[in-house]
């Protein structure tokens, strides 16, 4: 009896001591809403303890077709310690069957955590396609009468002849009654040239235009949309004295329309570099026909700062810069250094394929007294690249260089080779070949001096023989009469 007894006692403390467990066990729960959803939608997942103390610490796995977030999820962890509950987010991304892992551990206090794991099979499947709508069936309707003609020949015979004139008038007015403008060079320079073609647009009655360098008169020839336009403006105008815009005012009337056009015209705005040699204060030509030119050449015109052209440009050629200004009528070609500082004048020649060349004027030593074919060196003529001498006729370049004559029309000169100087075969039509030139011998001084002693010496020693000679002879003849 008292063995069925303890037995008894026993069993009932084996039940008090796994009460616990039990509860604890049962503790942790999870539940999903959905397991099956769409690309884009959602299913929340849901896992909590029955204790508002109690706390959730657990890690979080998913397939590649799924996104799980939830708001105190860092990485893949989770961590909830309010109210012992937590939720996640699971959003299908693309279609397929998934897996949310769920794994970690829960408890009703600190003191007793309980394991937990649990997978949640989700399928996404793809959006069900939109029927495509029905097309509707077209209603028939009724036939509309357009009564905008109607409309406006009302409202036309409403309106007073003078409010009918006034709108045609302004009708008429967006059309300008100047077909084209053309600005034509009055000046020594490009004279009777097109410098500027103007075509009016519609409803725009003021024009500009920047004309080339070094013009101060212009000749305007309008051509109008009919032969019954009538003009009224000068057609001959010249800058005034120190003045760099000219304003021209077009009138045109066809019958009751009037027009009136402002043209104003400029000259290229001035650059700020000035070049300075010895006594010389150049200038620089800011001209687009200048540009054009020695583009032809092979020059590549180079601003010194992109963001403020006034400061002036430079031309470049083999890695070299080069300066073309003016001094009163006199132009001049510079050779610059990488500081915009002169190092010498140059002189451009090209021919008929506008192969340019660069010489120079080297000044010979005193002593350097060379000789070519017995030609001394000394200033020629050249011809300059009409390219450059003929944009103006007012100004004169330098085209003496220092050579020797070689045959008609040719010399020996020098040449700048990039950062050398060599000596060149110069024509009169451009052509520049490098020159191999053997200067004549010009006999050494000290040999000179050594003839003349020798000469002085040989006519002395003439001079005592014959002396010696007539003496000896005079004596014989003494010696020969007193023998008689």
């Amino acid at each position: 009896m008292k063995v069925k007894q303890q037995i008894i006692k026993l069993i009932l403390l084996l039940m008090i001591i796994a009460l616990p467990l039990q509860v604890y066990g049962d503790s942790v729960s999870s539940s999903i809403n959905k397991t099956s959803i769409e690309v884009g939608s959602k299913a929340i997942i849901t896992v909590s303890v029955p204790s508002k103390n109690g706390m959730l610490q657990f890690d979080v796995s998913y397939s590649s077709n799924l996104r799980v977030s939830g708001a105190d999820m860092e990485g893949t962890k989770v961590v909830a310690m309010t109210d012992g509950k937590t939720q996640l987010v699971v959003e299908g991304i693309k279609a397929g069957k998934g897996t949310v892992t769920i794994s970690g551990f829960g408890a009703v206090d600190l003191e007793n955590r309980l394991p937990f794991n649990r997978t949640f099979s989700i399928n996404v499947v793809e959006k069900p396609k939109a029927p495509k709508p029905k097309p509707e069936k077209p209603q028939p309707r009724p036939p509309q009468i357009d009564d905008t003609e109607r409309e406006k020949a009302q409202s036309q015979q409403q309106k007073t002849p003078e409010e009918l004139e006034r709108e045609e008038l302004e009708r008429r007015m967006k059309t300008p009654l100047i077909k084209e403008i053309k600005i034509l060079s009055n000046s020594e320079r490009l004279k009777g040239e097109v410098l500027n073609t103007i075509e009016p647009e519609s409803e725009k009655f003021e024009y500009s235009a920047v004309l080339p360098w070094n013009i101060e008169d212009v000749n305007l020839d309008i051509r109008t949309i009919k032969d019954d336009v009538k003009l009224d403006y000068s057609k001959d105008v010249s800058f005034d004295p120190d003045k760099d815009t000219l304003e021209v005012i077009i009138k045109a009337t066809q019958d009751k329309l009037k027009q009136e056009f402002k043209l104003t015209l400029r000259k290229p705005e001035e650059s700020k570099f000035v070049l300075k040699d010895g006594s010389r204060n150049l200038r620089q030509i800011v001209d687009s026909y200048l540009d054009k030119s020695m583009e032809d050449l092979g020059f590549e015109k180079v601003l010194i700062d992109k963001n403020d052209p006034s400061l002036g440009f430079y031309y470049l050629l083999n890695n070299q810069r080069f300066f073309v200004g003016v001094e009163g009528s006199q132009g001049a070609v510079y050779l610059i250094d990488d500081k915009f500082q002169p190092i010498r004048e140059v002189f451009l020649v090209s021919n008929k394929d506008k192969q340019v060349s660069i010489l120079v004027n080297e000044v010979l030593d005193i002593e350097d007294e060379r000789t070519f074919l017995d030609n001394e060196y000394e200033e020629h003529e050249i011809v300059i690249s009409q390219l450059l001498t003929d944009l103006d006729p007012s100004i004169k370049f330098n085209n003496l260089v220092g050579g020797w004559f070689y045959d008609e029309g040719k010399i020996i000169s020098h040449a700048l080779d990039k950062n050398d100087v060599e000596l060149v075969y110069v024509d009169r039509e451009g052509n520049v070949k490098s020159a191999f030139v053997s200067f004549d011998v010009i006999p050494e001084k000290g040999i000179d001096i050594y003839a003349i002693i020798g000469f002085g010496l040989w006519i002395i020693t003439s001079v005592a023989f014959i002396i010696y000679a007539v003496r000896t002879s005079k004596k014989l003849k003494t010696l020969s009469y007193y023998d008689i």
